[in-house]
């Protein structure tokens, strides 16, 4: 059998530990013989019957595939899911089926008009972790998507484009910055770690430096913005301005973590450490006092319980006005 051929079976027929999920993207997304891994992987692709494989709750991960297709000008066909071996040869997108069946991460290549690029995607109720080619780590937040150009590492500049959320472990480099576009906002990084979130249902982007520096670029600045540790950049869509504030930088970077420990925390740092984990704001009435302490630990389980358990143990109440939004009132 076909060494390529082999891996890609075995790989998608058996259960694998994180670190060979990941060396298995890593070695998808190398150029090396890449059209014949591209080939391998959509005759497994046409194999498979989505529906056998995604379970209900999954079904984000078509609707986001669907959406990446409409922005390749790729037409559904066979349920939406299934792409033409013409269209691989023509746009040469390659879905790396892996991120769907085991990764909890779509993984898409796309390379119209002679400019390749890589988009990792996670699903509205998933995150993923993984190394860039320069091997700087990303973590993913749920519903987010994390675009970048085949030759990143070979650029004068590493330069991402994030819709969504994610923390970067940023390898340094002093000869090539590494940029990540926010919308309006760009943030240039030498090497550093720092929370992203980019979320346009919010109406603003934000940027919260763990440690090292980070530079902001904007055209609705007249010079670049820096950061220190604790520090966040807030740029509000509406009314186009910036705002740096003082903050726990640990608040907003506590999601990748399965469970985070409370100890008599102010409830002000909880809601923020909620707001990145599931992916909502809070609009707190004004006579709440947000710096009672509580204890508890967040584990793994739905937004709901989180929250009947926050408001409950404050002794206040909870509404939602929309998908995004969430009024704390007594």
């Amino acid at each position: 059998m076909d060494i390529s051929k082999k891996i890609i079976h075995l790989f998608l027929h058996h259960p694998m530990p994180e670190k060979i999920r990941e060396r298995f993207r890593r070695w998808c997304l190398d150029p090396t013989d890449a059209e014949h891994k591209e080939q391998l992987l959509e005759e497994e692709w046409n194999r498979l019957d989505p529906a056998s494989i995604l379970d209900p709750a999954s079904q984000d991960y078509a609707r986001k595939l669907r959406c990446l297709h409409a922005e390749m000008g790729i037409e559904e066909r066979r349920r939406g899911l299934r792409i033409p071996l013409r269209w691989l040869r023509t746009a040469a997108a390659a879905v790396i089926v892996a991120g769907i069946v085991t990764a909890n991460l779509l993984i898409v290549r796309d390379q119209i008009a002679r400019h390749s690029t890589t988009t990792f995607v996670t699903a509205d109720n998933s995150k993923g972790r993984f190394t860039l080619p320069d091997n700087t780590v990303v973590w993913l937040n749920a519903g987010s998507r994390l675009t970048f150009a085949e030759n990143f590492d070979r650029s004068e500049r590493r330069y991402v484009r994030l819709d969504g959320e994610a923390f970067f472990d940023v390898r340094k480099d002093s000869l090539r910055p590494f940029v990540v576009e926010l919308g309006s906002m760009q943030v240039k990084v030498l090497g550093t770690r720092f929370n992203a979130c980019n979320v346009e249902a919010f109406g603003t982007s934000e940027v919260t430096l763990l440690n090292g520096s980070v530079e902001i670029v904007s055209k609705q600045l007249k010079s670049p913005l820096r950061l220190v540790p604790n520090e966040s950049c807030v740029y509000d869509a509406r009314s186009q301005q910036f705002t740096v504030k003082p903050v726990t930088a640990s608040n907003y970077c506590n999601w990748r973590r399965d469970s985070i420990v409370f100890e008599n925390t102010p409830l002000a740092d909880i809601l923020t450490n909620l707001e990145h984990r599931y992916n909502v704001r809070f609009q707190v009435d004004p006579e709440i006092d947000t710096s009672i302490g509580l204890s508890f630990t967040l584990q793994p389980e739905k937004l709901e319980n989180t929250l009947d358990l926050t408001t409950t143990l404050a002794n206040l109440r909870y509404r939602r006005i929309n998908e995004h939004f969430i009024r704390i009132y007594r």
